[in-house]
């Protein structure tokens, strides 16, 4: 394998395993005590049908011809409040949004030899970005939760730009804020469309893993290097040419 000196990495299903449920009816169970306690009174499947509806409206009001747009999960909080005539901080549509994480994630997690695998790149001088379509709100206090929130040199979320992989703007801000040559990159993720066809279009090379949480469907492109199953030791050997790090 080529010696690279930069790593785009794809954070869910690639570094990090969750499970989460946005359906499950016990979530607006509790999560409408903690509106109430706002000001904003719903009965549990209101708050269902209304949390699913301002996600599609707002997802209709950052539509745009040809690009992968990227909503902000706050707005929809903040519409729900609205609702009810209620009009909240911003600190208290922030909590609201990681109470709403707390009760719909079921399991989070690293995978095994994930921190070895990038504390070993940055010993080795690598530059290592988070790529990411993920809601700011709660993935922050997710990387803290594993302690990732210090390892990377930087990481871009798709909800603070309001583009997502595999839109081509999204990757060039990566690239440009860096000062990057896509030769020089590679973007490791479990997602063939999003990080594989994203990051090839840019001119990066690609290691897709297959992961339980890859798409069942796969994105008909092939990857430069593949991997199939979860193992950041095979993937770090593969990286250095060296056994991984113990």
């Amino acid at each position: 394998m080529r010696d690279y000196q930069n790593y785009l990495f794809d954070l869910y299903g690639t570094l990090v395993d969750i499970k989460t449920d946005e359906r499950d009816p016990e979530v607006y169970h509790k999560l409408r005590r903690y509106f109430w306690f706002n000001g904003a009174s719903y009965e549990e499947k209101e708050l269902y049908d209304a949390f699913f509806e301002e996600i599609s409206l707002e997802e209709e009001r950052r539509k745009e011809e040809g690009r992968e747009v990227e909503i902000d999960i706050r707005n929809v909080f903040y519409e729900l409040y609205a609702r009810k005539d209620v009009y909240p901080s911003e600190r208290t549509v922030e909590k609201t949004a990681l109470r709403f994480r707390k009760y719909s994630r079921k399991e989070l997690r690293l995978y095994t030899g994930a921190i070895e695998l990038l504390r070993t790149l940055k010993r080795k001088g690598k530059t290592i970005l988070l790529v990411s379509n993920a809601q700011a709100v709660f993935t922050n206090e997710e990387l803290k939760k594993l302690h990732l929130d210090t390892v990377f040199h930087g990481y871009y979320l798709s909800s603070d730009f309001g583009y997502k992989k595999p839109d081509e703007l999204f990757y060039k801000k990566i690239l440009k804020d860096n000062d990057l040559i896509p030769s020089d990159c590679l973007m490791i993720g479990n997602d063939r469309y999003s990080d594989v066809y994203g990051a090839k279009r840019l001119g990066m090379d690609t290691y897709y893993i297959r992961s339980s949480l890859s798409p069942k469907k796969d994105y008909p492109v092939k990857a430069t290097y593949e991997q199939r199953g979860m193992n950041l030791n095979t993937l770090l050997k593969k990286l250095l040419d060296t056994r991984p790090v113990r």
